[in-house]
């Protein structure tokens, strides 16, 4: 796994592309993508801990706060 971006336009591209497929897949919804610029992709050697449900629960509770 990596991360393609290499720009903030490429940053911005991909998180209006979310929005948009968000919107458009519930439009009686709210949505607000992130898009975190700098963001260190797991390498190859961390994908048997990322395919772990449990740490994308808690990533989100820390986003949350």
């Amino acid at each position: 796994m990596n991360s393609r971006a290499g720009s903030i336009e490429q940053y911005t591209e991909d998180a209006w592309n979310v929005y948009e497929s968000a919107r458009l897949s519930d439009p009686g919804r709210t949505v607000a993508p992130l898009a975190r610029i700098g963001y260190d992709a797991p390498s190859d050697r961390d994908l048997a801990t990322v395919a772990i449900e449990r740490r994308a629960t808690d990533g989100g509770a820390l986003l949350s706060r």
